[in-house]
């Protein structure tokens, strides 16, 4: 491989690699749905939720897909949460209280303003950054 090539090579890596940085960068502030409820992602990795349920936990970001892993709901633990429902709820809605906390995916948008979450029922939810002031 000759010196050219090589450089080019290094070029293109790069610009993968800060291109999907910046697309990771764009998952970073506050999203606003539906019900009065908006998500704060962080940059440290960490998101609250804000609206019907109070939630907070950790995120994770591969491709265009955010995952929210779940871990207080109302100010308490998931754990705890789970075992006081399964008290009173039926054991379908357990199951999904249970998968909502090990992982909800959303897809970022090309333009990095909206985030997308396919619902169980095939609805679409739809979350909208909120604009830097």
């Amino acid at each position: 491989m000759n010196k050219l090539s090589l450089i080019c090579t290094g070029i293109l890596v790069a610009a993968i690699v800060v291109g999907c940085k910046n697309k990771e960068d764009q998952v970073v502030g506050k999203w606003n749905g539906p019900g009065g409820t908006s998500v704060t992602i962080n940059k440290d990795k960490t998101f609250t939720q804000a609206g019907m349920v109070a939630a907070s936990g950790k995120w994770t970001f591969s491709g265009s897909k955010v995952t929210l892993k779940t871990e207080t709901l109302a100010g308490q633990p998931a754990d705890n949460v789970i075992q006081i429902a399964s008290k009173s709820l039926k054991p379908d809605d357990i199951k999904k209280l249970k998968e909502m906390i090990a992982g909800t995916d959303l897809t970022l948008s090309d333009d990095g303003k909206s985030l997308a979450q396919k619902a169980p029922n095939g609805t679409t939810v739809t979350l909208t950054k909120e604009e830097s002031k």
